[in-house]
């Protein structure tokens, strides 16, 4: 189970992005992209029920309908993106490092914030 698809990563970070991150073997083989997004949303959600086991929410995160609230969304996709592209271990300009730095510390921040309760979410 995770809180995002792939759509959703693609949606943060570009679907061109996700699939030339993933893409760890540069073969355009569907089935290993699709196996490297679910390994990044896969640990993304581990992360997140890590950061989030001890507070008053139940586990997994969901509305009274079942649905996956829209912030937990949005971070499992930036999470997992953030994941996938540091996986590959490109360098790149200052530039894009700066923006992956203010995604990461947003994620962090908002985790911060679910925890402490100053950010609450409409969930169990």
């Amino acid at each position: 189970m995770t809180y995002c698809v792939d759509a959703d990563m693609d949606k943060a970070w570009g679907t061109a992005n996700m699939t030339e991150w993933a893409d760890l073997d540069n073969d355009a083989n569907a089935g290993k992209i699709t196996a490297r997004k679910l390994w990044g949303r896969t640990a993304a959600y581990a992360d997140i029920n890590d950061a989030l086991r001890s507070t008053h929410y139940t586990l997994p995160l969901a509305t009274i309908a079942a649905a996956t609230p829209t912030t937990i969304t949005q971070l499992e996709a930036v999470m997992a993106g953030l994941k996938i592209y540091e996986a590959r271990a490109t360098s790149d300009d200052e530039g894009e490092d700066t923006q992956y730095a203010r995604m990461r510390q947003w994620a962090a921040n908002v985790l911060a914030e679910i925890r402490s309760g100053s950010r609450r979410l409409e969930a169990m």
